[in-house]
């Protein structure tokens, strides 16, 4: 009975890590990662090119201000790509 309990017991830890090692897990990361950066390409980044921004913004208003709320014309400075906080 307590055997069978602790052979429960040790399989979810050893499952849950070879689910995070596993080359599956990796790729879905990468492809992830790499749509993220997406955007970056795409629309003109505020660090980069704060003119493009602003020709952007006389352009599409309603538009750019919805990407604006998305960090999109700062992808790489966004909450959703880089880890720390940002730098005030």
């Amino acid at each position: 009975m307590v055997s069978s309990f602790l052979s429960r017991l040790s399989f979810w830890p050893r499952f849950f890590w070879r689910q995070l090692t596993s080359m599956r897990n990796a790729l879905i990361l990468l492809l992830l990662l790499a749509v993220a950066a997406v955007p970056g390409s795409v629309y003109p980044q505020r660090s980069a090119d704060p003119n493009g921004v602003k020709v952007f913004y006389d352009n599409e208003p309603e538009l750019a201000a919805v990407l604006d709320q998305l960090q999109l014309f700062d992808v790489y400075l966004s909450l959703y790509t880089s880890p720390s906080p940002r730098d005030s």
